[in-house]
């Protein structure tokens, strides 16, 4: 029905309005973070965090610590499970792997960088048995 993409074309009308109207939603939304983590957390989880591509089995660390983040802080388990399931190498779209089995030494020296590394090995530790399940597909794709 036309009357479908009423709600899209009324957003389309208000891009110019964007950022003031997502910075508020952003700002509640970190302040939970905080409120969850601390400011540190907040500020600095994704740094040195390398690309998947450069992760052994490339687990997608960033989006898999990212999900942690937010279903510990606000409560979206159910959004990370379905993100988390639809990791895959081969896709552009989410691309990466869900946690495998690594070598806890060579994950630490992929993550030397980052303030956190051993924060990280214990998400993703814990990630498959948070999120793990049977892959999903996009809506697209049926």
């Amino acid at each position: 029905r036309p009357s479908d993409f009423d709600l899209h074309c009324e957003t389309v009308e208000r891009m110019d309005e964007a950022t003031e109207l997502v910075a508020p939603i952003e700002a509640r939304l970190l302040q939970e973070v905080a409120k969850a983590f601390g400011e540190d957390w907040r500020d600095t989880w994704h740094l040195g965090i390398p690309e998947w591509e450069e992760i052994p089995h490339s687990i997608n660390v960033r989006d898999i610590v990212r999900l942690w983040t937010w279903a510990k802080a606000l409560d979206m388990v159910e959004f990370g499970k379905w993100r988390y399931n639809m990791l895959d190498p081969a896709d552009h779209w989410i691309p990466g792997a869900r946690v495998q089995e690594f070598d806890t030494e060579v994950m630490l020296r992929k993550l030397a960088d980052s303030p956190h590394a051993k924060k990280i090995v214990e998400i993703l530790r814990g990630a498959e048995e948070m999120f793990g399940g049977e892959k999903v597909s996009r809506l697209s794709e049926g």
